[in-house]
């Protein structure tokens, strides 16, 4: 069966065993994203065994399998590597990884050699900018650098054409769409699951908490009503407070 609509893209972290080292730059609240290694191998099995097919979005307004969806994950931390590549391996399954440069070969992240064996496999590199921080904060040279140089920079060490920017810590706004595709850049990969075009593709984010059947839920675009009040409340309070003021009360109450 196909559909007009976009596949499913679901939004990684951190994955995460008993051993892994959590690093030091990580906002707070990070670890409510963390998916637990089985848990994360327990997810890929069900697409698996439900003949899901997990794909390299194209976009372009094509036509796409209801059974077809795309997985990412931002920051290039470490146990992305080290736990969650191998189960794509084994099930065959191609993801994108999103790395913040100024991150690279720092305690918890990966290497420019973990990197390049992501590539040699068929995973898709893309930015998440060079220092992670909130983009609509910043002044407009500020902005372009994080695009620039960071898409600058992973294709001179990875000696790849990199094309696809996932916007850090979820704030963007029509500039910096705009500024993005003057870069360059030919898809953004953002957090809010309702926007979503050729060009800004939404995802949704995969929580610690959930367990299959909440899993099941988000590949059939569902969400529970006690989660949507929240993300509502989160949706207003980010308008309202914008993104300074948002992760300042975020800070305040992960706190």
């Amino acid at each position: 069966m196909l559909s007009e609509k976009s596949p499913v893209i679901l939004m990684y972290h951190g994955i995460v065993a008993d051993h892994s080292f959590i690093p030091h730059e990580r906002e707070i609240g990070a670890e409510l994203y963390d998916v637990f290694s089985q848990n994360f191998e327990s997810q890929m099995s069900w697409l698996k065994d439900r003949s899901y097919k997990v794909i390299i979005y194209s976009g372009d307004s094509e036509r796409y399998a209801e059974k077809e969806i795309v997985i990412t994950f931002d920051d290039g931390e470490r146990n992305n590597f080290e736990n969650a590549f191998p189960v794509l391996n084994r099930f065959k399954f191609l993801a994108y990884f999103f790395v913040t440069i100024n991150r690279i070969n720092k305690p918890g992240y990966m290497n420019w050699e973990q990197l390049m064996e992501l590539r040699d496999a068929g995973m898709l590199i893309g930015s998440h900018g060079l220092s992670h921080e909130i983009l609509t904060t910043l002044k407009q040279k500020h902005i372009e650098r994080e695009l620039i140089e960071s898409k600058a920079i992973l294709e001179m060490n990875l000696k790849i054409a990199v094309d696809t920017f996932s916007v850090p810590r979820g704030f963007y706004d029509q500039n910096i769409l705009t500024l993005a595709k003057e870069a360059g850049y030919k898809k953004v990969f953002v957090s809010d699951k309702k926007d979503r075009d050729d060009f800004c593709l939404g995802r949704i984010a995969v929580k610690k908490n959930w367990d299959l059947k909440r899993f099941e839920l988000a590949l059939q675009g569902n969400v529970p009503l006690n989660e949507s009040l929240t993300n509502s409340v989160k949706g207003f309070a980010k308008k309202i407070l914008g993104g300074k003021g948002y992760d300042q009360l975020r800070n305040r109450l992960l706190k």
